[in-house]
């Protein structure tokens, strides 16, 4: 190999690399490629799930005022119950010391 003039060596050196660059390339595009597969289904992930986020708020904020709204139907017939019964009790009272 020493004796060897530069454009020899300079010969065997561009095939080295040429052989390196043919067959790093084919793998390099691949894997190129299937990184540019891999974020394209990121992104569909991050858009699904941000959807599915979407959709449980809704569904918590529903039945939140569901809840809220069905409560304080309750509260309101409670204290209409009770003031009746209060004033029955209040009635009858009267009536009761009236009679006596």
């Amino acid at each position: 190999m020493l004796d060897m003039d530069a454009d020899e060596i300079a010969k065997l050196v561009d095939g080295a690399y040429k052989n390196i660059l043919e067959k790093f390339n084919p793998c390099a595009r691949q894997l190129i490629s299937a990184g540019k597969a891999y974020l394209k289904s990121l992104h569909g992930a991050v858009a699904s799930s941000k959807t599915y986020l979407e959709s449980i708020s809704k569904l918590a904020r529903h039945a939140h005022q569901a809840t809220w709204g069905g409560s304080t139907d309750i509260d309101s017939s409670n204290f209409s119950c009770r003031r009746r019964i209060s004033m029955k009790v209040t009635v009858n009272r009267f009536n009761q010391t009236e009679n006596q």
